[in-house]
């Protein structure tokens, strides 16, 4: 199964194509036809994510539509630099209360490599 199917079946927590179809308003032909090919456009990726509340960058990463350069050498350090300090302080807070754990950079290049 691809990392793609695999993140629709998360993400719509298994949902049928009629079903997901029905809450993006798309054609459940087009749903099962992604589906099959293991890929979708982003307008879809993000649709989807938009209905289940799931991850739309996740998405796109699992789709093969973002590359782990687009993602670290561009949104993300850019939504860092620019994300206002009172969320980076809760952030930080909540991690070091919590005991919680971020792989940072590495993780997400792990993401981008068992996607390959």
């Amino acid at each position: 199964m691809t990392m793609w199917r695999q993140w629709l079946d998360r993400a719509t927590n298994r949902d049928s194509d009629r079903e997901i179809a029905r809450k993006t308003r798309l054609a459940h032909t087009t749903i099962g036809r992604w589906r099959n090919a293991g890929t979708a456009p982003a307008e879809g990726v993000i649709a989807i994510a938009r209905a289940y509340g799931a991850d739309p960058i996740e998405g796109l990463i699992f789709a093969g539509l973002l590359t782990e350069a687009d993602l670290l050498n561009g949104g993300l350090r850019n939504a860092v630099r620019h994300a206002p300090t009172a969320y980076l302080t809760e952030e930080l807070h909540e991690r070091v209360t919590t005991g919680r754990v971020h792989g940072g950079f590495e993780e997400l290049r792990r993401m981008f490599r068992a996607r390959a």
